[in-house]
C-alpha cells in the first residue's frame, strides 16, 4: 500500500512541476513587445515585417491571437484550480486515490487542449497567408535546436546534451 501511495503522488509530483515549467508566467513566442505592446501575430516583429503583411492579414493574425491569449488565459486560471486541488489532496487527513487521478487526469486534458488550440491556432494563421509568404515564414521558421529552452525550463527534457569531457566509460 505505501508503495502505491509513493508511486502515485511522485507521479502527481512529477506531472504537476512539468505542468508548471510548461505554463510558466514567463515571455510567450508570440508576446514580442513593438513600442512597449505586445505584438499582434505569431512571429517576432523582423519576420513579420519580412512576410509584408496586408492590413487585412493583420487584423485577422491580431484577432486570432488575441482569441488564444483569452482561452490560454483560461485554461491556466483551470489548471490553477487544480493544482490546488492536487496539494489540499497532500494536505488531506486521509489519501483518496480516484480524487487524485481524477485532478491528475483533468490536468492532462487541459495540457492536451492547451496543444490542441496551439496547433489550430497556428494553422488559422498560416492559412491566411499566401503561398510565397508561407513559403517564407517555412524558411524563417527556427529548425529544433536553434532555439535556447524557455528560461526556466532549462533543466528539462530529453534535449540536454551531454557533456563532451564525461565519456560512457569509468574515469
Amino acid at each position: 500500500m505505501k508503495a502505491k501511495l509513493v508511486v502515485v503522488l511522485g507521479s502527481a509530483l512529477i506531472l504537476g512541476g512539468a505542468l508548471l515549467c510548461q505554463a510558466h508566467q514567463g515571455p510567450d513566442f508570440q508576446e514580442h513587445e513593438v513600442g512597449g505592446r505586445p505584438s499582434a501575430g505569431p512571429f517576432p516583429p523582423m519576420v513579420a515585417r519580412a512576410l509584408d503583411l496586408s492590413d487585412s492579414q493583420k487584423k485577422q493574425i491580431e484577432s486570432i491571437v488575441n482569441e488564444e491569449r483569452i482561452s490560454e488565459r483560461v485554461q491556466r486560471g483551470k489548471a490553477e484550480a487544480l493544482h490546488e486541488k492536487l496539494h489540499e489532496a497532500e494536505r488531506a487527513a486521509s489519501f483518496d486515490d480516484a480524487a487524485v487521478r481524477s485532478t491528475a487526469t483533468a490536468l492532462a486534458a487541459l495540457d492536451a487542449e492547451r496543444m490542441v488550440s496551439h496547433v489550430k491556432t497556428s494553422f488559422r494563421i498560416l492559412s491566411l497567408l499566401t503561398a510565397s509568404q508561407r513559403a517564407l515564414a517555412e524558411k524563417l521558421r527556427p529548425q529544433p535546436g536553434e532555439m535556447p529552452p524557455p528560461p526556466n525550463c532549462l533543466e528539462r527534457g530529453p534535449r540536454q546534451e551531454a557533456d563532451p569531457w564525461e565519456g560512457p566509460g569509468p574515469r
